[in-house]
This record gives C-alpha cells, sequence and structure tokens, in this order.
C-alpha cells in the first residue's frame, strides 16, 4: 500500500505548484500585453522615457518583429505547465486519497480553478490594464522560454509562414477604429466626422464643391466702374471673375480692394487689365485635394472650372473646398438663413422655421403632422419642462441646443443634430 507523501516530499509538490502557477500567471499576462501593445504607444513609451538601449526594450522589438514566434511560445510554455500541474497534483492525491474517483474529481477541480481563475483570467485581466508594464517586468523571464522553445516556434512560424495572407487595412476598418475611439470618449462626434472626411479627401472631385457657372456673379472687361462697383456693392463678394465680352471667356479676377482703392485713387481713368489676377484652370474631374495645392502654389483663392471639352461650367474656392471638410462656413456679413446646414448631420435653425418641413424633409418622413406648427412650438410640446430650464433637448432622432445668435444676442437658434442610426 503506497504511503502518504513525507513533509518534505508535500513542500517540495508545493513549491513546485507555485512555482508552475507563477510561469503561468507570467506568460498569460504577457500574452495579453503584447497583443494589446500598440506600435504608437511603444514606440512614445520609449521615446519619453528614454529607453531606447535597455536590454528589455530590445527583448520587446524583437517579439513585435517576430510576433507569431512569441505567442508560440506563449502558448507552448502554458500548456506544458498545465499538464505538469495537473500531473503533480494527480500523484499527489493519488498517495493522499485512496479513493480514486475523488482523487481525479479534486485533481480537476482544484487544478482547474487554480489554472482558470489564477494563472488565466487574473492575469489576462492585469495584463491589459497594465500593459507596458507587464511588457517591461517580464521581458527576461519569456524570452528565456523563447530561447528554449525556439527549435519549436522556429519550426512552426516557418511552417505558417506559407500560409500566411495578412489583410490589407480597409477604410472600412479605419472608420470602426474611429467609431470605437469616439464611443470611448477620446473623440468627440465632430472629431470623428472630420477624420472620416480627411480620409476620404482625396476621392472627392471639384465637380462636387463647385459653384455652377449660371449661379456665378461676374463682370465684363468693358463695363463701367460704376457698374462693377454695384456688383461688388451687391453681392458682398471679395472677388468678381472677369470675363471678356468678344470671346466669352473669364480673363481673370479682381479684388475688392484692389478695385475701390483704384476707383478712389482715379476714378476716371481706371484702367482695369491692370487690376487683374491671373486664371489658375482645373479641371472638374480634378480631385479637390490637388485643386487645393494648385491653388496654393499659385496664390489664388478662386479657380475656373473646366469641363473636359475645356467649356467653363463653374468656379471653386478655396472656401468652398475646406467647407467639404468643416462643414458650411459663414462670415460676419452673411445673412441669418432660417436653415443653416453645418454639416450632413447638424443643422442651425431659426426658432419660426415650419416644424413639418424641416423633420419631415431632413429627420424622418411624416415625423410632424401638423402642417403650421413652429419648430420653437413643437419642441415645447415634447418637453416642455426640460426644455425650457436646459435649453436641451434629447429625443431618440434628434437632439436639440439652443443657442444664441453671435451678432444678436437677443436672436436665438437650434442646433438640432439627427442620431447617426437614424435613417430618412
Amino acid at each position: 500500500m503506497d504511503s502518504a507523501p513525507s513533509g518534505l516530499t508535500l513542500t517540495v509538490i508545493i513549491l513546485s505548484i507555485i512555482l508552475l502557477a507563477f510561469i503561468s500567471t507570467v506568460v498569460s499576462a504577457y500574452e495579453t500585453a503584447i497583443t494589446s501593445l500598440t506600435p504608437y504607444r511603444w514606440k512614445n513609451y520609449i521615446k519619453t522615457n528614454n529607453k531606447q538601449d535597455k536590454l528589455s526594450t530590445k527583448i520587446i522589438n524583437h517579439f513585435q518583429n517576430h510576433y507569431s514566434s512569441c505567442l508560440i511560445t506563449i502558448l507552448i510554455t502554458n500548456n506544458i505547465v498545465a499538464i505538469m500541474v495537473s500531473n503533480i497534483l494527480f500523484l499527489a492525491l493519488e498517495q493522499t486519497i485512496k479513493n480514486e474517483l475523488l482523487s481525479s474529481v479534486l485533481n480537476l477541480v482544484v487544478s482547474g480553478v487554480l489554472i482558470v481563475s489564477f494563472c488565466e483570467i487574473l492575469p489576462k485581466t492585469l495584463g491589459r490594464i497594465n500593459v507596458i508594464r507587464t511588457l517591461v517586468l517580464f521581458a527576461y523571464l519569456v524570452y528565456f522560454f523563447y530561447l528554449i522553445f525556439w527549435p519549436i516556434t522556429k519550426l512552426t512560424s516557418l511552417i505558417l509562414k506559407k500560409y500566411e495572407n495578412p489583410l490589407p487595412v480597409s477604410r472600412k476598418d479605419v472608420y470602426y477604429f474611429i467609431d470605437e475611439i469616439e464611443q470611448n470618449g477620446l473623440f468627440s462626434k465632430e472629431d470623428s466626422l472630420l477624420i472620416k472626411k480627411t480620409l476620404i479627401f482625396d476621392q472627392v472631385l471639384v465637380k462636387k464643391v463647385m459653384i455652377k457657372w449660371k449661379k456665378v456673379a461676374y463682370c465684363y472687361l468693358n463695363d463701367s466702374i460704376n457698374l462693377i462697383a454695384k456688383q461688388f456693392l451687391q453681392r458682398q463678394f471679395s472677388r468678381i471673375p472677369v470675363v471678356d465680352k468678344t470671346t466669352n471667356k473669364i480673363v481673370g479676377f479682381i479684388h475688392l480692394k484692389d478695385f475701390f482703392t483704384a476707383k478712389e485713387a482715379n476714378p476716371k481713368s481706371l484702367d482695369l487689365n491692370q487690376l487683374l489676377y491671373p486664371v489658375v484652370l482645373v479641371q472638374d474631374s480634378t480631385p479637390i485635394k490637388q485643386a487645393l495645392r494648385q491653388m496654393r502654389l499659385n496664390r489664388a483663392h478662386l479657380a475656373v472650372v473646366n469641363d473636359k471639352h475645356e467649356k467653363t461650367i463653374g468656379i471653386v474656392s478655396m472656401e468652398d473646398i475646406i467647407e467639404e471638410l468643416v462643414g458650411e462656413i459663414y462670415d460676419e456679413h452673411d445673412d441669418i438663413q432660417p436653415i443653416q446646414v453645418l454639416d450632413e448631420n447638424v443643422w442651425l435653425v431659426l426658432p419660426n422655421v415650419k416644424a413639418a418641413y424641416f423633420f419631415n424633409k431632413w429627420i424622418k418622413p411624416d415625423l410632424v403632422k401638423s402642417k403650421n406648427i413652429t419648430i420653437q412650438h413643437y419642441l415645447a410640446s415634447l418637453d416642455n419642462d426640460s426644455f425650457a430650464c436646459q435649453n436641451k433637448l434629447d429625443t431618440p432622432l434628434f437632439s436639440v441646443e439652443v443657442i444664441a445668435d453671435s451678432e444678436d444676442k437677443t436672436k436665438i437658434l437650434y442646433e438640432i443634430r439627427k442620431k447617426s442610426d437614424v435613417i430618412a
């Protein structure tokens, strides 16, 4: 009959289990940490803490460059440790408890709780919370096992390399990543939208943002000085295209400041040709990023847009291009419009706008039944107390915030934001 394990044997068993559990804990935490580490975060840590020459830094850099081999090392180590813990416990319990079924059940329960709870769940959670600290603290120990199992990991990596087909990062992946950051509170909705628009900035063509020629205010080269002055005063533009009546082509642009300065200095014999700025030509199929670069190189605020047949079909300004990124830009001279589109899902609306017109068109069809009720009264009817006290309102479809007009504080505007998951 087998005797129970002696005190010395029991001490060795306990110490062996503690050592193996520690190794399993370390590699489990390291697995989560190396998986969670982003290149930017690691490079920033090295630069900030001046750790370029540290051996632990070189080890972690090696693990990042040989990511598969590092994970294989961790998996092999963890599996070997789990098998050893289970076998040691089984031998100890078999000698202590004579009932074979009971010793097997106890072995399963104890090793399961020990390995799963203390060697898997807890260390992986800590490794995710303290990524860099975990990597630096246990770099040498993991590298020790990496060297021990190097022949196996090398062979496995060579086999896997034949089947590796790294997926390229798509634009959708980047969008998803931005949405995740926004949900975690690191980006606002405006920040996320701006970044997404920046990603497709080089895909937007000039014809999408240009002003069509039929809407362009221009003057002729032989127009009278008074007529041109009237154009500037009525249109409130800083620049106006000048057209040669004989060729019907734009010959340049004149600037408001230059024109009125010259008019004041020499009102009777003003030569318009001397005030002309040269024309910058862009195709309607040109990406706005390229058009913006061309305009900056030529120090031009406006460019003439031609189609593929070299026919002038409109003009585009730097403001038009920038608005594609940041939304509508209003300056001090712009009249307050009843509905100002700030972004694809954001509007500034006057209180007297008909609720049915705005909400049924931009938020959801048939949302407002009454055609006569104004936005002010409609919003008050939804939640009068909250809206009146907090100047804010949140609904499943949209949110509203009351703001004052920057020019006239007595006038109020509603900033209405459509929820991103609402389909109009």
